[in-house]
């Protein structure tokens, strides 16, 4: 027997159901507002919704005055080391003054500036950092961050939003682990998105999932199929129209509920 429809459902965007998934991100939200930082991973098949769910996170914080900060991996952004890290820390210098940014980046400015050079354009006065053996050199960069969003959060909270981490380099996710340890303390959540069928036994994201999962402030969310009543609004919600059961269910039945495939289904029988 079906579910019974959850709620909410926003047409603007078109958010249905993930009623369960939506509340225990709200709540991981707000323990985040109080100063106890954590990391979140959503995990599904491609269009399953994971990045729609981070994006009524995102709209929930911007209500709440969160300062919001996105990236999102590529195939090909493997090859860039902390590519991820790169577009987060970019779109935070932007817009600041120059005076707010350095105290901001801390005496880590010229570490982190190693791989964010835009800072060295804010921030002239840089000299390059002395030379260490690469782990140092990791660690002094992984400490120079943390300490940098540490900074960045004393007077706003901070969603990081993460999204195709399957996609991600090494040396990305072993920034992530680092900082799963070390701004649970701290107004931040950090909330990633990745493929589960990209993860394959042995994959350097496995990893990550492992040590994270040791963490106390680390949340795992598997997502799946829209349930049959959900996939009848979702779908009337599309074409502005009631179907007859038969149809919700063949729909259902060959879409197994993800709504990507929902919408191009519909579209395409529209």
């Amino acid at each position: 027997m079906s579910q019974a429809p959850t709620e909410p459902i926003w047409t603007q965007g078109l958010f249905v159901g993930r009623n369960r998934e939506f509340d225990i991100l709200t709540a991981i939200f707000e323990e985040a507002n109080s100063g106890h930082g954590s990391v979140v991973m959503l995990t599904g098949e491609p269009g399953i919704g994971k990045t729609r769910i981070i994006q009524e996170l995102a709209n929930l914080g911007a209500k709440r005055d969160t300062k919001v900060l996105w990236s999102r991996c590529y195939e090909s952004s493997r090859r860039t080391p902390y590519w991820p890290w790169m577009q987060l820390i970019r779109s935070y210098i932007r817009d600041q003054d120059s005076n707010v940014l350095a105290e901001t980046l801390g005496v880590g400015a010229a570490n982190i500036s190693e791989i964010v050079t835009e800072i060295k354009d804010q921030l002239p006065g840089l000299t390059d950092p002395p030379v260490l053996e690469p782990d140092q050199a990791r660690f002094r960069l992984f400490d120079s961050i943390a300490n940098f969003f540490k900074r960045a959060a004393v007077d706003q909270t901070i969603l990081l939003a993460l999204d195709d981490l399957h996609w991600a380099d090494q040396s990305s996710l072993m920034l992530l682990e680092f900082l799963g340890r070390e701004l649970q303390g701290s107004p931040i959540l950090i909330a990633t998105a990745h493929r589960n069928i990209d993860v394959p036994r042995g994959h350097v994201l496995s990893r990550t999932v492992g040590e994270l999962t040791t963490e106390p402030r680390f949340q795992h969310l598997q997502l799946y199929g829209l349930n049959l009543l959900d996939v009848k609004r979702y779908t009337e919600a599309i074409a502005s129209r009631t179907f007859p059961e038969q149809f919700i269910e063949s729909v259902f039945d060959r879409t197994e509920g993800n709504p990507f495939f929902l919408t191009e289904l519909i579209r395409l029988l529209e």
